[in-house]
């Protein structure tokens, strides 16, 4: 499925038929305060075509973006990706459903003839009757709305200092964005062609400091993280001479145990899908990290080696490695706190301590 993908975001009904069951109008101004949209009809095929309406500024799409001229009234062979405001609390983008092998037009169509009567909509409060126009169309047998219940891909809304996530505009190509666009690109297509939506991948995920999960939920591609990135930092320290054992299975509160003549490095190893160094450490490797920084951890040297872009998807593999020392620029005795530096240049490893709970029914 190698088609250009732009996706296209509307208000929410259940079946986009001419019902308004399920409507949800999220930030739609306009569908908002009449109680219907224009993309009401998105679904109901007209001889065996479906036509999608989509509410773009200045009427227009800018399909260059999707590989044609920038004089060209129309591209043919595009994958077109339905999304909606999600109605639960979340307040991200659902999908809804997708035109495949569709048209797109870069101007808005206005339909004739027995087409014009198909889309001609009564609205339901002020009786007023209006032609709906649309920018989208493909054939019914390539257009596919999911039920309700099968609306699982999510997409995050977007937060100050987001990049690649769609913003306002209900245009958007995920493919021609930096950072996050081609993830989320990436779990659009795998979920069309295998109907599983892959969770949240890191470059999805919140950024340090803000509420949510890092980490990378998917337990086969969180293994697959994981294990690309043991190889890597494995390879790194044998290429140095060292004798490496892989100790993770016993829970230590590090991964590996790496020996050269008189150092033995203590190391926790963490794999990162996207390029942020960061990593989320748990309750035992916290105490061993505690301990090496007051001068307390007896088994070696402990280390931490975080790899970014482990799988090699989006950038090379780059191994991260922190130490814990003085900085230099601790001259005084009384000041001389040891701080996770990066071993390989600037930079420190800042750790933010986080609390649990438990929860308990009595």
């Amino acid at each position: 499925m190698n088609r250009p993908l732009v996706v296209l975001h509307g208000i929410h009904l259940n079946d986009y038929d001419g019902s308004l069951e399920g409507f949800y109008a999220g930030g739609f101004k306009w569908a908002a305060e009449h109680g219907w949209g224009g993309e009401v009809l998105n679904f109901r095929p007209t001889a065996g075509r479906c036509y999608g309406h989509v509410e773009v500024l200045e009427n227009s799409i800018h399909i260059e973006k999707l590989g044609t001229t920038p004089t060209s009234e129309s591209i043919d062979n595009v994958l077109v990706v339905w999304t909606a405001p999600d109605p639960s609390p979340r307040r991200g983008r659902i999908v809804v459903g997708w035109y495949d092998n569709a048209t797109v037009y870069r101007d808005r169509q206005q339909p004739k003839g027995a087409l014009k009567r198909a889309r001609t909509y009564r609205d339901p409060y002020s009786r007023e009757s209006h032609t709906l126009s649309f920018q989208v169309e493909a054939d019914e047998k390539d257009c596919r709305l999911l039920a309700p219940e099968e609306r699982v891909l999510w997409i995050p809304p977007r937060k100050k200092g987001d990049k690649g996530i769609p913003g306002q505009s209900p245009v958007y190509f995920p493919e021609r964005q930096a950072e996050v666009g081609p993830e989320i690109a990436r779990r659009i297509r795998h979920f069309i062609e295998t109907g599983k939506a892959l969770p949240l991948a890191e470059a999805v995920s919140p950024k340090p400091g803000s509420k949510g999960n890092r980490f990378q939920l998917d337990p086969e591609r969180r293994k697959e993280i994981e294990d690309a990135a043991m190889r890597l930092v494995i390879d790194h320290f044998k290429a140095l001479g060292y004798k490496v054992e892989d100790v993770s299975a016993t829970k230590l509160g590090y991964d590996l145990v790496a020996v050269k003549g008189d150092a033995t490095l203590c190391i926790e190893v963490k794999g990162r899908s996207g390029s942020e160094i960061v990593a989320d450490f748990t309750y035992n490797e916290f105490a061993k990290m505690r301990l090496e920084e007051r001068g307390k951890f007896f088994e070696g040297s402990y280390r931490i080696c975080i790899v970014t872009d482990a799988l090699g998807e989006r950038a090379s593999p780059k191994l991260h490695h922190f130490w814990c020392i003085t900085p230099p620029d601790a001259v005084k005795a009384a000041s001389r706190q040891r701080a996770w530096q990066y071993i390989d240049g600037e930079g420190t490893l800042e750790l933010t301590p986080r609390e649990a709970a438990q929860g308990r029914m009595r």
